[in-house]
């Protein structure tokens, strides 16, 4: 450990049942802790602990000997509960207290697919014929898996929302053609890949159309955009106002850039009170006549 931090400069972390902290000032070695720390997968722990202390603003100095103090501190108290022989998965299957006949040794989500579906057609039978549908598939479908939940219910829906490009990205990747919503900021690092892909990033400013415009026109092709309205969510988006109309209209006389649609979020849609998304749906609807009347 020494030889390290001296030639790299760097304070290094030894973790066994009894971790080793070499930095520039002094070398320690840490008493908490057990046997139990020296199996594989406590280091994931450690790491996460240390990536915390400096998240926090820890003096850089104190992480390391700090982490593995409190790295060491959890350890014994899972010693105590556990027993040390019994505190990593790698050890309860060599117990054999887990079914080793099982696909996965940890845990697992079963999700159903069919429930899924029937929860869209539920929804579907609620609107009508002309309403289409916008499947909102964000953060890896909310952990129940994009790619499969978009295969199964893409007969259903004219699109998918998402959060990020990346997310949109992966569903290309597999296959999926119709459009492809993004729900949050863009930054302008990744407008080609939209482009590319043809999905459709929320735009609020002039500054960021006219940049969409310009990577659009070199790849020849036109970028569809979807105007975010801040009707009361107060994240994302125009708030209704006349200088927001006029600069929704200066950006659809952008070249290759094309309005495709608008958007806003309900910020209490799920509230057994609807007043304050009514007040929403009300100043959105108003935002959309406004824009409509001057031209867009």
């Amino acid at each position: 450990a020494e030889e390290v931090n001296y030639k790299h400069n760097v304070s290094v972390v030894l973790k066994d049942a009894r971790s080793v902290i070499a930095t520039e000032n002094a070398t320690y070695i840490n008493l908490s802790g057990n046997s139990g720390m020296a199996t594989a997968g406590s280091g994931d722990v450690l790491t996460g602990i240390l990536a915390g202390l400096i998240g926090i603003g820890t003096d850089l100095n104190l992480v390391p000997a700090l982490g593995a103090y409190i790295h060491g501190l959890a350890g014994d108290i899972a010693a105590m509960h556990i027993s040390k022989e019994s505190m990593m998965a790698t050890d309860k299957w060599k117990k054999d207290k887990m079914n080793i006949n099982e696909k996965y040794f940890r845990c697992y989500a079963t999700v159903d697919l069919d429930n899924i579906c029937y929860n869209m057609q539920l929804m579907r039978r609620n609107i009508t014929e002309k309403t289409n549908l916008i499947a909102v598939i964000k953060t890896d479908g909310y952990g129940h898996g994009a790619v499969p939940i978009a295969k199964a219910i893409d007969y259903m829906c004219y699109g998918y929302a998402v959060a990020t490009p990346e997310e949109g990205h992966i569903l290309r990747k597999h296959g999926i053609t119709k459009p492809i919503f993004i729900l949050g900021y863009v930054p302008h690092s990744d407008y080609q890949l939209i482009v590319d892909e043809e999905m459709l990033p929320p735009v609020f400013s002039i500054e960021d159309a006219k940049e969409l415009s310009k990577v659009a026109k070199q790849s020849e092709k036109v970028a569809k955009i979807n105007i975010a309205s801040d009707t009361g969510m107060s994240r994302i988006g125009y708030i209704p106002s006349k200088d927001a109309v006029d600069e929704i209209k200066e950006i659809s006389k952008l070249e290759n850039i094309k309005i495709e649609s608008i958007f806003t979020h309900f910020a209490k849609a799920d509230y057994k009170d609807k007043s304050s998304a009514n007040k929403q749906l009300n100043i959105f609807k108003k935002f959309i006549n406004d824009i409509e009347k001057a031209g867009v």
